[in-house]
């Protein structure tokens, strides 16, 4: 039993482990701050993952998103976001994310990233 617990701590403990040492880097582009978690061995067509929260709570590798991001830059996919704040789609803000798509582009990403939202709940009376 002893040995059987230790595997399965050794097998969890490693699928948390953050990624071996992404390239973290900021920049700005309009104005705001954009990050990005570039892959170390990028997958062909240089993919990525556009995170689209507001970085409030901040961009760490820690806890779910650790785990998440690890697995993406594990797999050649890249990780970038645009720090906004709190937008619901306006014409204004949608240029603004168009201008960081662009960004992301001239530096030899894909055109087509994926979007990774986050559900801000549901308001009530």
């Amino acid at each position: 039993m002893r040995i059987l617990v230790l595997l399965v701590f050794t097998c969890v403990s490693s699928a948390l482990a953050a990624p071996s040492s992404p390239r973290e880097q900021t920049f700005e582009v309009g104005g705001r701050t954009a990050f990005l978690l570039a892959a170390a061995q990028p997958a062909p067509h240089r993919p990525w993952v556009w995170f689209a929260p507001t970085f409030k709570s901040g961009l760490g590798m820690s806890g779910s998103r650790g785990w998440y991001y690890g697995r993406f830059l594990d797999a050649g996919i890249s990780i970038a976001g645009y720090d906004l704040g709190e937008v619901r789609g306006s014409p204004g803000s949608t240029a603004k994310f168009a201008e960081f798509h662009e960004a992301m582009v001239k530096r030899g990403f894909s055109a087509k990233p994926v979007l990774l939202g986050q559900s801000r709940g549901v308001s009530c009376c």
